[in-house]
């Protein structure tokens, strides 16, 4: 195994043909500010995790808390057009409340600048699909209406994932996830890439851009009495679909235009 230690050096993991696929931008470097972005940022969520209703479902990724919300379709979902993750009216103005926090707001736009920056014809097709789906469906809700992201879950408690692929998502998107939190990042809570073979120290406050449906992704444990939060942005892949069918699931697309259809094929 290989290891990248934590550092606010920006990094990045190309293949063989030196194109990008994931990002290691950490924090904003020389940002004396960012600390304080941290700080509030995880105090925000342990906030809202006092006030939230979690299911008592038992998620795939480990056992820590966590709650979706925003936009989806695809992916096991029996809906037959994208719509509003369902939540209770309290827990959506909860989460409102969090995405509205000026700390949450700053790394959520900086998870979607990093996307921008490594990532720009990816950042330009998330972009140009968002738009037409909202034109097209103006009363689905995003997390919040200046990112590019439809969808985040925010996890809570002492998150640890299990090694897992989030394969709902679009298949070449590339997902930011920030972390917070009160642990040794030296002796716990690492990134574990291990297709790549690489472990990677992950400190509270940093960002990673990972496309997460194709590369497997998990975090070591961290000691008892730590805590640590994560936030994770993303998009349904069956969202960019329903885009480039004409508003309209596969099914429908091979039967109204059977020629446009066999074209996709």
């Amino acid at each position: 195994k290989h290891a990248l230690t934590g550092t606010s050096t920006p990094m990045v993991l190309t293949s063989k043909n030196n194109k990008i696929f994931a990002a290691l931008p950490g924090r904003p470097v020389s940002d004396p500010t960012w600390d304080a972005t941290t700080e509030g940022a995880f105090a925000a969520m342990r906030c809202a995790e006092r006030k939230l209703r979690f299911s008592h479902k038992r998620d795939r990724r480990g056992p820590f808390k966590t709650i979706a919300s925003g936009v989806s379709y695809g992916g096991g979902q029996k809906a037959s057009q994208p719509g509003n993750l369902k939540l209770s009216k309290q827990n959506q103005e909860i989460l409102d409340e969090l995405y509205n926090n000026p700390h949450m707001k700053r790394l959520i736009l900086w998870g979607n600048a990093m996307i921008a920056s490594y990532f720009p014809l990816i950042y330009k097709e998330y972009v140009d699909n968002m738009e037409k789906l909202h034109e097209q469906q103006p009363y689905l809700r995003h997390i919040r209406p200046d990112t590019v992201f439809p969808a985040a879950s925010a996890n809570f408690g002492s998150v640890v994932c299990q090694e897992h692929a989030d394969f709902g998502n679009k298949a070449n998107g590339i997902c930011p996830i920030w972390c917070g939190g009160s642990f040794d990042h030296r002796k716990g809570g690492h990134l574990v890439l291990r297709q790549l073979k690489l472990v990677i120290q992950f400190p509270p406050g940093s960002l990673i851009c990972i496309p997460s449906a194709t590369l497997r992704h998990g975090n070591t444990p961290i000691a008892k009495g730590e805590t640590r939060v994560s936030f994770t942005q993303y998009a349904a892949g069956g969202l960019f679909r329903w885009v480039r069918y004409g508003f309209q699931t596969w099914e429908a697309l091979k039967t109204k235009h059977s020629a446009r259809a066999k074209e996709e094929e």
